[in-house]
């Protein structure tokens, strides 16, 4: 069993430092080997970051979306599931297993995109929490700090294909099919909706968006971690 001594260890040799800048993303079917699971993950980091880093962890929910933007609903049941569905509200929109210990951690604030939230822990700029949420996932909102020298993608359980990294390069090199969509806020009456851009990539569209990454893999207790860098003089 790894400890969380052993955590810290681990974050030190991938190259984590006091200051670094992390987004982590972690697969919780891939960590029962760490004692304590997702919170001696972020525990450690935390840690081993301080203060005065920072550390980024998705906070992805889609049951928000307008009814038009999912697939296999009648345009007859469009507007009383407007009514009914859950708008986001950050304190209660779910979210995947980790994202949700990461959130009940002192000092975690999740931004307001109602469908590609982040949260956010240690030394960032919080208005940015705040941006109208044009385009969700890219450098100029949600990922502005990954672009700064001692940022990384650490996914602990998954490769590089699950990285979050792929959709801000290609905004940036415009790559990809957008699409409009929009989500529901709240649960005033008559709802209310944001609109937003949202991105898909085919495999191909990925897999050249990640050559702007440099990408190290290891293996410790049987658990796999992938640490992605951001090659900046291939994005600007």
């Amino acid at each position: 069993m790894q400890t969380k001594k052993n955590m810290i260890d681990i974050y030190h040799q991938i190259g984590i430092q006091k200051g670094s800048i992390v987004c982590l993303q972690v697969n919780m079917n891939a960590i029962h080997s760490i004692l304590g699971q997702a919170q001696t993950c972020i525990e450690s980091l935390m840690e081993v970051v301080t203060n005065s880093g920072c550390i980024i962890v998705p906070t992805f929910d889609t049951s928000s979306l307008d009814p038009s933007c999912l697939d296999g609903i009648d345009y007859e049941k469009w507007k009383p599931l407007r009514k009914e569905e859950p708008g986001y509200r950050r304190r209660l929109t779910g979210c995947d297993a980790f994202g949700i210990q990461f959130l009940r951690n002192p000092k975690v604030r999740r931004s307001k995109h109602p469908s590609y939230s982040f949260a956010y822990w240690g030394n960032y700029d919080e208005s940015r929490l705040e941006a109208k949420p044009d385009f969700p996932v890219s450098f100029n909102q949600a990922l502005w700090p990954m672009q700064n020298e001692n940022a990384m993608n650490v996914l602990i359980g998954y490769d590089e294909t699950k990285s979050v990294l792929p959709y801000a390069i290609a905004k940036k090199q415009n790559i990809g099919t957008w699409m409009v969509q929009r989500a529901k806020v709240g649960m005033s009456d008559p709802p209310v909706f944001e609109t937003f851009m949202s991105l898909s990539l085919e495999k191909k569209e990925q897999a050249k968006c990640l050559e702007a990454c440099s990408i190290h893999r290891y293996m410790f207790d049987d658990v796999a971690y992938t640490c992605l860098h951001l090659d900046n003089s291939s994005v600007k």
